[in-house]
């Protein structure tokens, strides 16, 4: 890599050439905005250069080709809302932020079929409300975090999303893509004009080149199509209540089953510890513990149960009741507090948190937890939340599963923290968990002391083959240490498609 001074040298000239390809309004450099925008859940020191704003496919074009020229790296965002792994701040050293709300357009629906094309800065929120003004069949599986989130970035990273087609990265197709050279590519069908089957197939015919671009820095993706799945005739909540982890154990094991047997879905149940319950509910017992921390439950002698909830959802009443006695059956002798609930379309109309596409951001409350006097509001970074986020993968397996939540809740206790633990099942075969830290980055010493925590969850996990699924700019160097055939592959083909190392420095990929 490049050392610093040469790779900001170039920055009078960039911005110059920058204003005159998009317009003097739409790249911006004052202090305050660059501090804001520097701003995350934990400490950083990547500070951005400036942030660029083009409106189209053709501005990215123009505004990666004069960074290649002047030397200056960008770092493209979506959105900048994934609150724990980074938010807008570079991973690899100073650079210009890409920024890409401007991209806010839907730019086709296939009511028959069930494909959105969209660009970079549609977010969740509007895709709801669109759907919603269609009165479409359809839904997009919702975000746990902000509503307000891109439904592209969060694809790309490999978020997932709750209920069928939660996977998103493993439903979407026909990606635009601009690489390093200002040169600009589609994937699958889309490469052929006028194929009108662009958005349905990953694959296209040839080599596959969709995964090149998900959770890389090989290219800026401009413009993808997702797939939506069918709102179903018959909706039943479900919830319930695992007393230990023996219990939790056994009951991952029964889901399994009836995931294997597709009474459940894909992304079709989320299980949560105690403390992710807990931070859902209200604000650290700050009166209850004489303001010690960490909160724990089991030193009190009092039981740390798990928590699950989930939908079924069936073609008719009928199929419905069916996989409701199916679920009872295996579920019931593992847990405690099993409910039902079907949820009607009068009901959905009385309160529309109950659709199960409504994108409904109450996870944010879980960011405040450790707040002793700030409104929770809908932005965890103004508000000096500290979060740091880790997403380990693990197979679907009761005993591997709950053996590495208990274990994980300990190194959160050994640093003080409590782990907020939440996990959803991508297959019978593989869950992806989300460890949250959550602390008061006011307080000084919580960023040190949640940092050292998760490198040592991290660590862990690496131990026991358990590598996780997505990381943040703080877990990148997990990657950097590794030189075996694969990295290599990478790095020929990151040098080849970027050989300057402009976009997005250290992201994934060196």
């Amino acid at each position: 890599m490049l050392e610093q001074p040469l790779r900001t040298a170039g920055l009078g000239g960039a911005m110059a050439a920058w204003r005159t390809a998009i317009g003097a309004a739409h790249v911006r450099d004052e202090a305050e905005l660059l501090e804001t925008a520097a701003a995350t859940t934990f400490a950083t020191d990547n500070p951005p250069l400036a942030i660029i704003s083009p409106a189209d496919t053709a501005g990215v074009s123009a505004c990666v080709k004069v960074a290649a020229r002047f030397g200056v790296p960008l770092y493209p965002i979506s959105r900048g809302k994934n609150w724990g792994l980074g938010g807008r701040v570079p991973s690899g050293g100073p650079a210009a932020l890409l920024d890409l709300s401007r991209m806010d357009g839907i730019l086709d629906y296939d009511a028959t079929l069930g494909t959105l094309t969209l660009e970079p800065g549609v977010t969740f929120r509007q895709v709801y409300e669109f759907l919603t003004r269609q009165s479409s069949p359809f839904w997009l599986a919702p975000i746990g975090g902000s509503d307000y989130s891109s439904v592209m970035g969060n694809a790309l990273e490999r978020g997932e999303g709750i209920g069928p087609l939660g996977e998103r990265s493993n439903h979407v197709a026909g990606l635009e893509v601009v690489t390093a050279d200002g040169e600009i590519i589609r994937t699958g069908f889309s490469r052929f004009d006028g194929a009108r089957t662009a958005a349905l197939s990953r694959n296209g015919v040839g080599p596959s080149l969709d995964g090149l671009f998900a959770q890389s820095n090989l290219g800026v993706v401009t413009r993808m199509s997702v797939w939506l799945g069918k709102q179903p005739v018959h909706q039943t909540r479900f919830r319930c209540r695992f007393a230990s982890p023996a219990a939790l154990a056994k009951g991952l094991d029964a889901l399994r089953e009836l995931h294997h047997q597709r009474v459940l879905t894909d992304c079709g149940f989320t299980v949560w510890n105690l403390y992710k319950y807990l931070a859902l509910q209200g604000r650290y017992p700050w009166a209850r513990t004489g303001g010690a921390t960490p909160f724990r439950l089991v030193a009190r002698g009092e039981p740390e149960p798990s928590f699950c909830g989930g939908h079924l959802h069936a073609g008719s009443e009928a199929i419905g009741a069916a996989s409701r006695e199916a679920l009872e059956l295996a579920l019931a002798p593992h847990c405690d507090d099993l409910k039902f609930e079907v949820i009607d379309a009068a009901m959905r109309v009385a309160d529309p948190s109950l659709d199960c596409a409504f994108p409904n951001p109450v996870n944010l409350r879980t960011a405040y937890w450790r707040m002793r006097d700030v409104a929770a509001g809908p932005d965890p970074e103004r508000d000096r939340c500290g979060i740091v986020w880790l997403c380990p993968a693990f197979p679907f397996d009761g005993a591997v599963v709950a053996a590495a939540m208990q274990k994980l809740a300990e190194i959160g206790f050994a640093h003080k923290l409590e782990a907020h633990v939440g996990l959803s099942a991508m297959s019978p075969r593989l869950t992806h968990a989300y460890v949250s830290l959550m602390y008061d980055r006011t307080v000084a010493g919580e960023d040190e002391r949640a940092m050292a925590c998760h490198d040592a969850m991290l660590e862990w996990l690496m131990e026991q083959g358990l590598p996780p699924y997505r990381l943040g700019i703080h877990s990148m160097r997990v990657l950097g240490t590794r030189d075996g055939p694969f990295e290599r592959l990478l790095r020929g083909l990151r040098s080849h498609l970027d050989p300057q190392g402009i976009l997005a420095p250290g992201r994934y990929v060196d």
